[in-house]
């Protein structure tokens, strides 16, 4: 089961004016636009204020921020660097009311946050989990979460995403093959095991078999044969019996997709 996005809370008001030009990218390649141009940031503190908000969508309070961002405790000196920073901040979004705080805890506003490109993935991932929606919630956020920082605050959300991205290309792969959209399948499974190598050993033995049947036993022998060098580097390991036993028969040309079982109607009946 997939667990809803983590968002910020839903008790403000959902719009605010003035942000229809407002793009937020924070995978791939991060930046802030107002109708497609680049916004100029007053001070590098601004900007570094709004990817720590936007990595806790749920807010931090004042002391942890400071701590966090900058080492700081709450000190004036401290103090009024953050102050300086959130107000340029609000400056650069649009107004006061862009970044709340509710008895000490600063967060952006939901729409806000809604105009980065997690915040829209979010929304698309609150109702059914079709196909279109796990393709479109993939496309709309790309490419690893803030990857110019490498500070200890920014991992947990990065690794939230990551795992969720993971999963809807898992589930988008098993929707594929129910339709037995094999290469659409494939093309997903191996999107999870490139971006996770420790992938579940359960998905890849559904990748041995997926690469056997659509590019053929030596491209699938391959894939093992790379897999079995990682979890030796990695882990000290080897692959489950199992995994070990497919493996073996799809050296041998076995194709073991249960919809090579199926009588498939011949083109033009």
């Amino acid at each position: 089961m997939m667990h809803a996005p983590t968002s910020p809370s839903a008790a403000l008001p959902a719009e605010l004016p003035g942000l229809h030009d407002l793009e937020i990218v924070t995978c791939g390649d991060p930046g802030v636009s107002r109708s497609g141009q680049a916004v100029s940031w007053p001070a590098r503190s601004a900007a570094e204020l709004l990817w720590y908000l936007h990595a806790h969508p749920q807010g931090a309070y004042r002391a942890r921020l400071l701590l966090d961002l900058w080492g700081d405790e709450e000190t004036p000196a401290a103090l009024g660097r953050f102050r300086v920073a959130l107000h340029r901040l609000r400056a650069v979004l649009g107004g006061p009311q862009t970044v709340t705080e509710t008895a000490g805890r600063y967060a952006l506003h939901p729409a806000v946050y809604a105009r980065s490109d997690v915040g829209r993935q979010a929304a698309l991932l609150t109702g059914e989990m079709s196909a279109e929606v796990c393709q479109a919630a993939l496309a709309t956020a790309q490419g690893p979460y803030l990857p110019q920082l490498e500070t200890a605050w920014v991992r947990p959300e990065r690794d939230r995403l990551a795992a969720l991205h993971q999963q809807l290309a898992l589930d988008l792969s098993w929707q594929h093959c129910s339709q037995q959209q094999c290469d659409c399948s494939l093309r997903e499974l191996l999107s999870a095991a490139e971006a996770d190598p420790l992938l579940g050993e359960n998905h890849q033995q559904r990748l041995l078999v997926c690469l056997s049947v659509q590019r053929g036993p030596v491209a699938a022998t391959d894939h093992y044969r790379r897999y079995v060098r990682y979890l030796r580097q990695e882990v000290g390991d080897g692959p489950l019996p199992e995994t070990q036993a497919l493996a073996q028969r799809v050296r041998q040309g076995e194709a073991a997709c249960h919809w090579r079982q199926v009588d498939r109607p011949k083109t033009g009946d």
